[in-house]
């Protein structure tokens, strides 16, 4: 009995050095692959993230400078007297400078679809309306593009009393 104990037990110390080289086998492969993936990652991780925040900066800059941009031509316009939605053609005409960031603002102005009247004549109170205005952010491969509408109103004066966003 006692030589069957020992052969029993050399088997299973066989079957445990399989089991323990197959284990050591895998973790090797595994350590590889984890190396492997460190080696391949892109460490400019900053730069993608910079690329992605870039459009969405200067889509938020080119949306408040078209607003501002109608406040400044409305302002001046009412200043003016006259026909004010003319004086508002006219005067964005001169501040036009083709740039496509600014979407479509300028040429709806240019093309006359935009309101701006006198809302309370009464009281003064002017009204300019701009609706479906777009603007565009490029940058490398990532494009955004902002709808807005823009609802101003401005007293006898030119001043602002209301924007509404």
């Amino acid at each position: 009995m006692a030589n069957v104990s020992q052969e029993k037990m050399k088997m299973l110390n066989k079957k445990g050095d399989i089991a323990l080289t197959l284990l050591v086998f895998v973790v090797l492969v595994a350590i590889g692959a984890i190396i492997f993936g460190f080696l391949g990652f892109d460490s400019n991780i900053q730069k993608k993230v910079e690329d992605l925040r870039k459009p969405i900066e200067q889509i938020a800059f080119n949306q408040q400078y078209v607003i501002a941009q109608a406040e400044l031509i409305g302002k001046e316009s009412i200043k003016i007297g006259g026909d004010i939605k003319q004086n508002f053609i006219r005067l964005a005409a001169q501040k036009d400078f083709g740039l496509e960031n600014f979407g479509n603002f300028f040429r709806k102005i240019r093309e006359g679809d935009f309101e701006f009247y006198i809302k309370d004549a009464e009281q003064g109170v002017y009204y300019l309306e701009i609706n479906r205005i777009f603007v565009v952010s490029r940058v490398g491969t990532n494009e955004v593009e902002r709808n807005f509408d823009i609802e101003i109103e401005f007293d006898k004066m030119g001043n602002l009393r209301k924007v509404y966003k």
